[in-house]
């Protein structure tokens, strides 16, 4: 007797919300990536950042992270730059 009522529940939930689904459905299959932004992103990977310390303290950070406003170092309190060699798209500066 349960399952039927289960079986019934669900019938009226899928009944109640058809048309969210329907329009996520719709939305979903016109949705294009910005290529732009998925060519820009491809590849890109945390990049190394060191400080003034001698051995310089290293630190990952995103690329956005790094291009961002300072992140200093707790020892020396300078500012920590991008490590030389390290890749940043054209797109990533503009």
């Amino acid at each position: 007797m349960r399952q039927h009522h289960r079986r019934s529940s669900r019938t009226r939930r899928s009944a109640l919300f058809a048309p969210e689904i329907k329009a996520m459905s719709t939305a979903v299959a016109a949705w294009e990536p910005v290529v732009e932004d998925a060519v820009r992103k491809q590849g890109r990977g945390p990049v190394t950042l060191g400080c003034e310390c001698t051995p310089p303290r290293s630190i990952f950070a995103s690329t956005g992270t790094a291009l961002g406003p300072n992140i200093t170092c707790d020892v020396c309190c300078k500012p920590s730059r991008i490590s030389p060699g390290e890749r940043i798209s054209e797109a990533d500066l503009a």
